[in-house]
Parts: C-alpha cells; sequence; structure tokens
C-alpha cells in the first residue's frame, strides 16, 4: 500500500466463452499498484500480481511477500468444501530452457519468424504454444522453465496490453527467477502512459 493506505488493482478478465465450451482453460491477470494512478510509473511500481487458470485444475500463481516467493495454489475439494492448497510454495524458473512458445500467425508478413521458430526446434526445443498468453506463461511456471515469444507484425499486431497483461506477467516472471523484455528493454522498465 502507499502512504495514504491506498493502492489500485488492474484485472485483466479473458473472455472465454468461445474456448470454454471445447473444454479450452481460460486464464485472469492481475496486478495490484500502490497509489490511486499508475499512469507514468513502471512495472517496477507493482506490489503484487496473480494468474489464474480456470479449467479442469484451477490455480492461481502468486507473489507472496512474506516468503518472498511466487507460489502456486490449486483449488480443490476436501469433503464438501472447496479450499485453496499451497501447492508449489516457490516456484524457481530455470536458466536452461527446452520449451517455447511463440505466436506463428505472423509468419507469412515477417518471414523472420520463421527463421526464429526454426532456431528453437533445431536446438531441441519442444513447442507449447495455445494462443493464450496467461496459459502459456503459467506453462512456463507449471514446467519450470520456458520461453515466451510474442512479435508483433503488422497484419497481426501484439494484442499485449503493458498495463494489464506484460507488467503482471513479467513481475511474477523476475519474481520466479526469470527475465521478460521487448528485445531491448526489461518489460518492468517501460512507463505506462494509458489504459
Amino acid at each position: 500500500m502507499s502512504e495514504s493506505g491506498e493502492f489500485t488493482v488492474t484485472f485483466d478478465p479473458i473472455d472465454g466463452s468461445s474456448v470454454i465450451d471445447c473444454n479450452f482453460s481460460v486464464g485472469s491477470i492481475f496486478g495490484i499498484w500502490a497509489g490511486k494512478t499508475v499512469i507514468g510509473k513502471t512495472g517496477r511500481s507493482l506490489i503484487g500480481a496473480a494468474l489464474s487458470i480456470y479449467g479442469t485444475r484451477t490455480t492461481c500463481g502468486v507473489f507472496n511477500p512474506q516468503s518472498n516467493n511466487v507460489e502456486e495454489m490449486t483449488l480443490m475439494k476436501i469433503g464438501n468444501r472447496e479450499k485453496w492448497i499451497v501447492t508449489t510454495p516457490k516456484i524457481e524458473l530455470a536458466t536452461q530452457a527446452k520449451l517455447f512458445s511463440i505466436s506463428s500467425k505472423g509468419i507469412y508478413d515477417n518471414p523472420s519468424l520463421w527463421k526464429i521458430y526454426e532456431q528453437y526446434i533445431n536446438s531441441g526445443f519442444s513447442l507449447r504454444y495455445s494462443g493464450c498468453a496467461a496459459l502459456d506463461i503459467n506453462q512456463l511456471f507449471v514446467k519450470k522453465q520456458g520461453v515466451y515469444v510474442m512479435l508483433h507484425t503488422i497484419v497481426h499486431p501484439s494484442r499485449l496490453s503493458l498495463l494489464y497483461e506484460m507488467c503482471p506477467l513479467a513481475f511474477l516472471i523476475e519474481k520466479a527467477g526469470g527475465a521478460a523484455t521487448d528485445g531491448q528493454n526489461n518489460i518492468l522498465d517501460l512507463k505506462i502512459d494509458g489504459f
């Protein structure tokens, strides 16, 4: 909380109406910021973040400031009640990865994407791409390693929001020992100039 005791929570509900019907998981990304506004701040101002996944297994990856760890909690039915149980008390991302996730739909207007894809495949990486950033980033936490690549192309521009998606996800990734970049700058150092 800020000195005045105020904070802002950002929440990005991912519309799952079209994918839930086909037994596909969906997710929500949460960011908690100190103060009343986030305009002019960077992701370094976040005081907390969470990534919830809803599907056959409902989980929430959350930064716990008391332990300074990213934890995974799983919603479990115990008797007649549902409870959140900490199932992974400390998520640590490995320094080496063999899993990658890359959006390939822009390959035809940006052939360099094909070269990036080939480099990962030829280096022995396994592809895991669902088309949902929340799910693909969560997979990195589940596997405790991996690379997520979302490249902007003219025909298929990136729709990820700095405020609602990239900053909270980058915060969790960094707290778990990883790094998030736009290719030149750390995502957490980018200034927020709008919603």
